[in-house]
């Protein structure tokens, strides 16, 4: 169904990816594999070397696992890990050491870092504080997809892909709320 509306890739955002990695390529479509970075907002710590290692062994072991998979376009690491934040300092260098580790691992696909939205000059951050990462992909909610082209601009990344678009959340003026997480639109019922 989707390669008949056009589409050619898919995202996944964590997990164990064989399953999506397998049908993709039984129907002829590329996968963007989802390395889930815990976010900080779910009580994760940036600063724990001991959490930061396990996190980066269980990385390490899923890229070894696919990176020959046929189907897999590029890797996606993490998924609006500093939404939420005040203070996204750890969060960049985490970013980096991950798709640092993914490219000594596997060489011959792109990484892309996943952000909400491009606000607080977050494009620039991640283009400074995290050089090995590709591609920038954008999640971007309701009004905030007109303006997208012109928040994203001031990024270092090309290419730049929105890598979710949603109808309701954040629209482009600061006075609107922020849009659901990954974790209340995967608990919330269709």
């Amino acid at each position: 169904m989707l390669r008949d509306l056009g589409a050619n890739t898919v995202r996944s955002y964590g997990g164990d990816p064989g399953p999506v990695l397998d049908r993709a390529a039984q129907v002829g479509l590329k996968v963007i594999v989802g390395l889930w970075l815990e976010p900080p907002r779910r009580g994760f710590n940036y600063a724990d070397p001991v959490a930061v290692n396990a996190q980066l062994a269980r990385l390490r072991a899923e890229v070894r696992r696919y990176k020959d998979h046929p189907a897999l376009l590029m890797w996606g690491i993490g998924n609006e890990v500093e939404a939420e934040l005040t203070d996204t300092s750890r969060v960049w260098p985490a970013i980096e050491q991950a798709a640092r580790m993914v490219k000594s691992v596997d060489p011959d696909h792109p990484t892309m870092a996943v952000l909400q939205e491009t606000g607080d000059d977050k494009a620039r951050k991640i283009g400074a504080l995290a050089p090995d990462i590709d591609v920038l992909g954008v999640n971007s909610y309701g009004d905030a997809l007109t303006s997208l082209r012109t928040r994203a601009g001031s990024a270092s990344h090309s290419p730049r892909i929105t890598s979710t678009q949603g109808t309701t959340g954040r629209p482009a003026s600061r006075a609107a709320t922020f849009p659901p997480t990954s974790i209340s639109k995967a608990s919330s019922p269709c």
